[in-house]
């Protein structure tokens, strides 16, 4: 889909491709652009599509070393940076709707604008300095663990119930374990 940035990361990809030769892409999902990528990168033995069930989401990104999610529109949580996070991913993503809220820029992720150049400098800072990539990559993995934990979505979630509920329920209805 366009609005996921598509149609920005094919040049992207065709800009780094020539600027490190070296280097191998994994282009992961389905959907509307798939065709469209496929003629982008026909015949390019360093780019691979794959396309992957839900479940396999953090074995596919722990194959790798930087995930880009380069959406032109917001969501208000972007699991995809989560997943790779917790996949040990060094994570670049677009300043886009939720990713401003689980990337802090240059801590555990890069932010860049959703556009050619502010992408690509963000890719070569990550490819040409290996320590920093690292570090972005074990900060990243530990803002999956403790700040974006399923077990802390839950404990969050129940609170939130019990509050609600103590606030809207009468305490004898409650009392009674019919809750």
């Amino acid at each position: 889909m366009p609005e996921k940035g598509t149609r920005v990361i094919t040049e992207v990809f065709r800009e780094l491709l020539k600027m490190r030769p070296n280097i191998r892409i994994t282009i992961a999902g389905e959907g509307p652009d798939e065709k469209f990528l496929k003629d982008a990168f026909k015949g390019d033995i360093r780019v691979a599509m794959t396309v992957y069930r839900a479940e396999d989401a953090l074995k596919i990104r722990q194959e790798h070393d930087i995930a880009v999610i380069p959406s032109l529109c917001g969501e208000a949580t972007c699991l995809s940076v989560l997943e790779a996070m917790a996949a040990g991913c060094a994570v670049i993503a677009t300043n886009m709707g939720g990713t401003i809220t689980e990337i802090i820029d240059r801590f555990n992720g890069i932010l860049c604008w959703p556009t050619n150049n502010s992408i690509v400098d963000a890719l070569l800072r990550m490819i040409d300095l290996p320590e920093e990539r690292l570090r972005m990559q074990k900060r990243g993995w530990e803002t999956s663990q403790k700040a974006f934990s399923t077990q802390l979505w839950k404990s969050r979630w129940e609170e939130i119930i019990r509050q609600v509920l103590d606030v809207h329920m009468p305490l004898t209805f409650q009392k009674k374990g019919n809750i």
